[in-house]
C-alpha cells in the first residue's frame, strides 16, 4: 500500500528527555493503525507533532509525499489531516451543530474576512458547514441533537461529537486520541461502529488508545512506543506474541486477551 503519511527519524526533546526517539512510521491511505504503549511512552506527543501543534527536535513528516514538517496546524488541517483530543475541545456556549460546523469550516477555502468583502462567497461556505456537519453527526450517530447545547450531553454523546466535527473537516488521515477513555462497554461498541463507517469513507485512522479490546477488534497494524521508541509493530496478533510488548506493555494476562 501507498504512504499516506511517513514519519522518519522523528524526534521530540524536552530538555534532556526524548518523548519521541528516532521514530520511522508509515500510514496508507484507507488503513486502520492502533498506537499503544504505557503511560509517558510519548503517543500524544507524537499525535502534536503529526497534526502540527508542536514541532520536532529533529526528523521529518511526509504527506502525500510533500515535506510538512514544518507547517502549521491549520494548513495541516486544510490539507487531509484532522484530529480530536484527549481531553475534548468543544466550545460550550456554542450547539453540537456549530461546534460541528467549526471543523467543517477548517476544511475550506472561505475565511473569517470572507464574512465582510465576499458576503457570496462566505454564505456559500456556510451552507455547505452546515451540510458537512449535519452528514458528520449522522456518521456518528449523533443525528436529532444539532440544537442541543454540548454543556448539556452526557460525556459518552460529547466524544461522538468530537469525532463528528474532526470528520467534518472531511480528512484523509483523523488522529483520535484516546476517545475510549471514561467510556462505559455499550459506548465503546458505539464508538467500533463510528469508527468503521469512517473507514467505509475511505479515512485513515491513527488510533491512540489504552482500551486493548477495542484496539485488537479494530487496528489492521499496531505499533508500540516504549520511551519514546518503537519497540513493535505488526498485526494485532503478532503485537500481541511479541515478548517485548508483554514485558513493556500488555502484561502475561494481555498475551491471552
Amino acid at each position: 500500500m501507498t504512504a499516506l503519511l511517513e514519519v522518519e527519524g522523528l524526534t521530540r526533546r524536552f530538555g534532556g528527555l526524548a518523548a519521541v526517539s528516532s521514530l520511522t512510521l508509515a500510514v496508507a491511505a484507507g488503513e486502520a493503525r492502533a498506537l499503544i504503549g504505557p503511560n509517558g511512552a510519548g503517543k500524544s506527543t507524537l499525535v502534536n507533532l503529526l497534526s502540527g501543534t508542536d514541532r520536532p527536535t529533529a526528523g521529518a513528516i511526509r504527506w502525500a509525499g510533500q515535506d510538512v514538517t514544518r507547517r502549521p496546524a491549520h494548513l495541516r488541517r486544510r490539507a487531509g489531516i484532522a484530529r480530536t483530543f484527549q481531553n475534548g475541545r468543544l466550545c460550550e456556549r456554542l450547539s453540537v451543530l456549530e461546534n460541528v460546523m467549526l471543523g467543517a469550516l477548517t476544511g475550506l477555502e472561505a475565511g473569517l474576512l470572507d464574512a465582510w468583502f465576499r458576503p457570496v462567497r462566505h454564505a456559500a461556505a456556510e451552507r455547505r458547514a452546515r451540510e458537512l456537519a449535519r452528514g458528520a453527526l449522522t456518521l456518528a450517530g449523533a443525528e436529532g441533537i444539532e440544537d442541543r447545547s454540548v454543556d448539556a450531553l452526557p460525556y459518552g454523546t460529547r466524544r461522538l461529537v468530537e469525532i463528528a466535527r474532526a470528520v467534518a473537516a472531511q480528512p484523509q488521515l483523523l488522529l483520535l486520541d484516546e476517545p475510549a477513555a471514561g467510556l462505559n462497554s455499550g459506548e465503546k461498541a458505539s464508538l467500533l461502529t463510528v469508527l468503521a463507517r469512517v473507514r467505509e469513507r475511505g479515512v485513515a485512522v491513527l488510533l491512540i488508545e489504552h482500551d486493548m479490546g477495542l484496539v485488537m477488534s479494530f487496528a489492521e497494524r499496531i505499533s508500540v512506543l516504549d520511551f519514546g521508541e518503537k519497540i513493535a509493530e505488526g498485526t494485532p496478533d503478532e503485537v500481541r506474541a511479541d515478548p517485548r510488548v508483554i514485558e513493556a506493555y500488555l502484561g502475561r494476562e494481555g498475551a491471552h486477551a
